[in-house]
């Protein structure tokens, strides 16, 4: 689906799939944080109700044993048989007719529970005095530690350490279509289809192979068009699981669409997490060496497939990532308690990360007497350090961050705010300026599976690409079609572009961590240039070539441009495009191609991992107006200047960072997932859990640098995620800055700087 087709509302999404011979489901939650289920029984007088339960779905499908490296596995049920472990939790689904029969027979099934201890922050569930799983006596579900100890010399010989512990709060992607599923199993073929709103469809059918016992060709999984999902989506559900489960028993088709209380209380949450970070300089401010201890509030599971790593995990193997440092001590714990899941979310794990290193840079020069830009330009990686391996492992190819800060400066006029600071002070208010840079991983390699592409070009001359990749918005149709197209030399209009659909589409990862351009881009450039090849040589051989057609040789001595097929010294000599695919599929009658030296037919599949991450970087400045008596801000001027490599579809590029941007206001100054002591949510709907309007969101000015990866074929960087993970911290620097004080909390809500204003006044 194009962008212009969305824009035209000729999208499908799962609520518009028709439906006339579908039977609603709807789940009962848990009201409880922790309890044992004792029955379950059906609403008093009612007569012939589908009624399931988790003994029914523990007695005929296989719990899911989340795996990953450091990750302590056990029993993942989607609907437990014995225990609720959240609130939200499903702990029985009812079939009706109609959504709101089904929602209204959900409200009267009769439940006895009996409710047990609650795990509901970091500390208690550190404390071990009461365990979640009992395959996980000390509520640890991830744990990773590199280079212990190493940094104990160089911390001890530092001219300055400053070290403080930073404090990010759960959150949640609140797509604009919540989640959704539709399922049908043809007894006959005994197969399933199941369209859902997800990201990573091959991953889905996978899990889904292994909870219900059946063979992956036995799963067809298709994603309708999905209506943002930001990372949310990109894990396998409960709902995901039950919905085909009873789709089988009843023998009919079943859908559920969430609403947003579901959405809030039960999808999957983020961010929540402690990071006590310390870093030691010399007398100039020159970084030496960083240690980092991250622990993530992982919530009651391990989601498949990224497990609960995820979050502190990235928070550490990428600290400091942009700054010239020779010591690196890391290690996260992520630990179980009784609240909504824990799952990707965009920016995830670097929020907290640059959130802590940016703080920490301006909190380390005003120790030095250094402006903050100046301890920047002191420590990022320059030029001629790269290519560049990190202490924690981390590769770099190519890079130019000391000019993206540069250019965000000049953009951003920070000497004209900085003197304008210091005579503009009214009574009531301050300026504040805050920088931040950073990089951003992308196209990521840690977990297992290939992306894979299928380039198709059709008898009539029809192209299609079908791709591993499932959009959620981002523009995957313009950048492929375009990728496609410049490789095969014909316009864009040409070019198809198929997502989505697992019995279509070859097997591969999906779509999260800003990977679609840098992955996916790399694999498709590949085929498409397997195809283009032999395009080659079927028209070189329709030009009466002699001799052998190396791929060298016909690349050489052969352009493709405007449908034509011409040599390159003499344009004029040449066959048109669409004679050239009649050829290769023996349908003109005047040219037999010989398929001893070219295979007849046009497709090309190939499947890649990329033999390392790709980093991009952006640098940030925002000026704001702080109001010191009611703790409120605006900001005035918020600039981001990006380097993603080579840029493939400008358009796409500045609405991914302008997007992004938003969020990481949202982020860093409104959202907060509140539960209370006994692990209640207190933000169960969007009258509580704030997000950003067009009134919270100022003009944003975009810049870009292009240094382009040597990594991918197209020279592609990842930068989805950007302005998510550096706006909070920008944001926090500037309020820091204008206050004079120290912020190591966020969101930065009124009544957070109104009491970080009163302490700096009495200081």
């Amino acid at each position: 689906m194009t962008r212009e087709q969305l824009i035209r509302g000729e999208g499908q999404f799962i609520a518009d799939l028709p439906d006339a011979d579908c039977r609603w489901v709807a789940f009962v939650r848990s009201p409880h944080a922790h309890a044992r289920v004792l029955s379950v029984l059906p609403p008093e007088g009612a007569r012939d109700v589908t009624l399931v339960t988790g003994h029914d779905l523990a007695s005929s499908i296989q719990p899911l044993r989340v795996q990953a490296p450091g990750l302590n596995v056990y029993d993942w049920h989607p609907m437990h048989p014995e225990r609720a472990l959240f609130v939200g939790d499903p702990v029985a689904a009812v079939v009706a007719d109609s959504p709101y029969e089904a929602e209204d027979l959900a409200d009267a099934v009769r439940i006895e529970y009996e409710p047990l201890p609650a795990v509901t922050s970091l500390e208690a569930a550190a404390g071990n005095e009461t365990t979640i799983h009992p395959d996980l006596s000390d509520n640890v579900l991830f744990k990773f530690a590199l280079n212990e100890g190493a940094a104990t010399e160089a911390f001890a010989s530092a001219d300055l350490v400053v070290e403080r512990t930073f404090r990010y709060p759960r959150q949640t992607a609140v797509p604009l279509e919540c989640r959704g599923v539709l399922a049908r199993y043809d007894p006959r073929e005994q197969r399933f289809t199941v369209w859902t709103s997800t990201q990573v469809p091959h991953y889905l059918r996978n899990g889904l192979s292994q909870i219900l016992g059946v063979p992956e060709d036995d799963i067809r999984v298709i994603r309708p068009d999905v209506g943002g999902a930001f990372g949310l989506k990109a894990q396998l559900f409960p709902e995901e699981v039950i919905l085909p489960w009873l789709a089988r028993e009843t023998g009919g088709a079943l859908k559920w669409v969430e609403d947003r209380r579901e959405n809030l209380l039960a999808s999957v949450h983020a961010h929540e997490g402690t990071l006590t970070l310390g870093a030691a300089f010399d007398g100039d401010g020159n970084l030496r060496a960083v240690r980092a201890r991250a622990e993530g509030d992982a919530g009651a599971h391990s989601v498949f497939p990224f497990g609960a790593g995820l979050d502190p995990f990235t928070t550490v193997i990428n600290i400091f990532g942009a700054y010239r440092h020779e010591i690196a001590e890391i290690d996260a714990t992520s630990y179980a308690t009784n609240k909504a899941p824990a799952g990707s979310y965009r920016g995830v794990g670097q929020v907290l990360s640059v959130f802590a290193v940016e703080r920490l840079l301006d909190i380390a020069a005003g120790e030095l007497g250094l402006d903050p830009a100046e301890i920047r330009r002191r420590n990022l990686l320059r030029t001629d350090d790269f290519p560049h391996t990190t202490p924690t492992g981390n590769a770099f190819d190519t890079g130019n961050y000391q000019e993206t800060l540069r250019m965000a400066l000049a953009r951003a006029d920070y000497d004209g705010l900085r003197a304008e600071q210091r005579t503009a002070a009214t009574a009531g208010k301050q300026l504040g300026v805050g920088v931040g840079t950073f990089n951003e991983v992308t196209g990521v390699t840690l977990y297992p599976g290939y992306d894979g592409a299928r380039v198709r070009i059709a008898p009539d001359g029809t192209i299609q690409g079908f791709m591993s990749s499932a959009s959620s918005g981002q523009g995957h149709a313009e950048v492929y079609g375009r990728l496609i197209a410049e490789e095969l030399g014909v316009s864009r209009d040409r070019v198809q572009i198929v997502e989505g659909d697992t019995d279509l589409c070859p097997s591969g990862s999906g779509t999260y961590a800003s990977r679609t351009a840098v992955t996916m881009g790399n694999t498709l450039t590949l085929a498409s240039q397997d195809l283009r090849r032999k395009l080659l040589k079927v028209a070189a051989l329709m030009l009466k070539f002699e001799g052998e057609l190396s791929d060298a040789r016909v690349e050489r001595e052969l352009t493709i441009a405007d449908g034509r097929i011409c040599l390159a010294e003499d344009p004029a000599t040449g066959v048109d495009f669409d004679e050239v695919v009649q050829a290769a599929y023996l349908q003109t009658l005047d040219f037999a191609l010989p398929q001893e030296i070219v295979e007849a037919g046009l497709e090309v599949t190939r499947y890649e991992k990329l033999p390392q991450n790709v980093f991009s970087n952006t640098a940030i400045v925002a000026a704001v107006d702080v109001d010191t008596e009611t703790g409120h801000f605006e900001i005035r001027r918020l600039v981001m200047v990006g380097d993603c490599g080579r840029i493939l579809d400008r358009e796409t590029v500045d609405g991914q960072a302008i997007g992004g941007a938003a969020m990481g206001i949202g982020c860093g100054t409104l959202e907060q997932l509140a539960y209370d002591a006994d692990g209640q949510l207190l933000t169960a709907s969007l009258m509580d859990y704030l997000v950003p309007t067009a009134m919270e969101v100022p003009p944003i000015e975009v810049g870009h640098l292009e240094t382009p990866s040597s990594v991918t074929r197209n020279a592609a960087k990842g930068m989805g995620e950007s302005g998510t993970m550096g706006i909070p911290a920008v944001l926090a620097n500037a309020v820091a800055d204008a206050l004079g004080a120290e912020v190591t909390e966020l969101p930065l809500s009124e009544e957070r700087i109104a009491g970080l204003a009163m302490g700096a006044s009495s200081l």
